[in-house]
């Protein structure tokens, strides 16, 4: 259960790539064309915004919902700012909380593979494991080089469909994808890949 709990939490912090790609820095909104708004952020708000990405990724998402509220209801049109937000509700068990952020997130662009990533990541939390694979094969459709999205259909085909072979194709994908840097998954998949190959002796 500790394993299972630890793989999930990589799968939430996994969506985390998108953090930034919807602030106003050039850099970011090159990432992609799909997230790109027409919100302006003030010097101060993008402070601060940045600063509740930061309490995102060092694990203290609870500081990062005050200020990623009040952006929401300043620029409602910011989809970047309602998707960290359902991912800091998520992150600290909030599901519908994290289920009402992602909704207007993919109420201001239904197009956008990390919307769908995320809801994958609630309905999982939800037990809706058939949502869930909708959700990541969406995400999929949409970004086809999307490594958290495959991780977490690999991840899903494994922990609870139980369907290996499908689950080492999307875990192979994402670690290509992320050049193979995630040494504790590349460990995991070869304990499956023995696996499968005991199995079918």
């Amino acid at each position: 259960m500790k394993i299972l709990i630890k793989r999930i939490s990589v799968g939430i912090v996994l969506t985390l790539i998108f953090l930034s790609g919807c602030s106003n820095t050039p850099s970011e909104s090159r990432k992609s064309s799909t997230l790109s708004t027409n919100v302006e952020l003030s010097v101060d708000e993008q402070s601060t915004y940045q600063e509740a990405l930061e309490a995102i990724r060092s694990d203290n998402a609870e500081k990062a919902i005050q200020p990623l509220v009040k952006i929401t209801r300043s620029h409602s049109e910011h989809i970047g700012a309602w998707i960290n937000l359902a991912n800091a509700y998520l992150k600290i068990s909030k599901i519908s909380e994290a289920e009402s952020a992602s909704a207007h997130a993919k109420e201001i662009n239904p197009k956008v593979a990390e919307v769908y990533n995320l809801q994958g990541l609630i309905a999982v939390q939800k037990g809706e494991y058939s949502n869930a694979e909708k959700n990541y094969v969406q995400a999929l459709q949409l970004k086809e080089n999307y490594p958290s999205a495959h991780y977490n259909l690999g991840l899903l085909y494994d922990m609870y469909y139980q369907d290996l072979d499908r689950a080492i194709i999307h875990y192979d994908r994402y670690l290509e994808l992320s050049d193979g840097a995630d040494k504790k998954t590349i460990g995991w998949v070869a304990e499956l890949k023995q696996k499968i190959k005991r199995r079918n002796k």
